[in-house]
């Protein structure tokens, strides 16, 4: 996998290298999302199991049938507690589309720090729907449901063109996206600051939806520059007595 055409996301948990592993892999069904934008077979519950070893299947499972199943990918990689690598498809894949999902495990001071990168998607087309961003309808979809989950929201409406999140209908503010033909050829002139409780908490937390930490020229600020899985930087500040102190 080369940085061009793969992401790569980092999150430290505070447990034991193989606790870590042990959980990713055995656990599997209980830590990942249900729904649509994360699982694979519709109506989007069912079972998630990894067969553990080279050459097993990580499988969606519908209704405990196993005869019923959809093969996410394949074990590329099985070494615990370090590392564990698998191919990835998504069902609108074509036979010959395929991308690939490397998971290292790290332990550090305070527990492990796990590290995956997904990349491959240089065998995907441009204009598939699964590349966020290159199609309209899939980017504003994307980056609408990503940052509903980063602040608590919910997706309150969304057509081909148009994806407005907030609280609740009839509460503001909300957030409207919409596509933008042109790229964007400098950093943002206007972005969005998180002020939380816990300032590390809340920087981990995102960084395990998707963003990346980026330089911006901040140098040794107090508040962290992170970039959305677009490149969109915002930022998350340390806690304030209030908004305005």
């Amino acid at each position: 996998m080369s940085a061009a055409d793969s992401v790569t996301v980092s999150i430290e948990i505070a447990v034991p290298l193989a606790v870590a592993f042990a959980v990713f892999t055995e656990d599997l069904d209980a830590w990942w999302q249900r729904g649509p934008r994360y699982r694979f077979l519709a109506p989007y519950q069912g079972v998630l199991r990894l067969e553990p070893r080279a050459g097993g299947r990580l499988l969606h499972v519908r209704d405990d049938d196993a005869r019923d199943a959809f093969v996410v990918g394949r074990v590329r990689v099985w070494d615990p507690p370090g590392r564990l690598a698998f191919s990835w498809r998504l069902p609108n894949f074509t036979a010959g589309q395929s991308t690939e999902v490397e998971v290292r495990f790290e332990a550090v001071a305070d527990g492990t720090r796990v590290t995956l990168t997904h990349g491959g998607w240089d065998a995907v087309p441009a204009d598939h729907p699964a590349r966020h961003g290159h199609v309209e309808r899939a980017f504003v979809l994307f980056k609408g449901r990503w940052w509903a989950d980063v602040l608590g929201y919910k997706v309150l409406y969304e057509t081909a063109e148009e994806v407005i999140i907030g609280v609740a209908p009839d509460r503001y503010p909300g957030i409207c996206f919409v596509p933008v033909g042109d790229a964007r050829t400098t950093k943002n002139r206007l972005h969005i600051d998180l002020d939380p409780d816990d300032h590390e908490a809340e920087v981990a937390r995102v960084i395990g939806l998707g963003a990346s930490r980026v330089d911006v020229g901040q140098g040794d600020a107090a508040w962290t520059v992170l970039a959305d899985p677009e490149g969109n930087e915002f930022c998350i500040l340390t806690p304030h007595r209030s908004l305005i102190d």
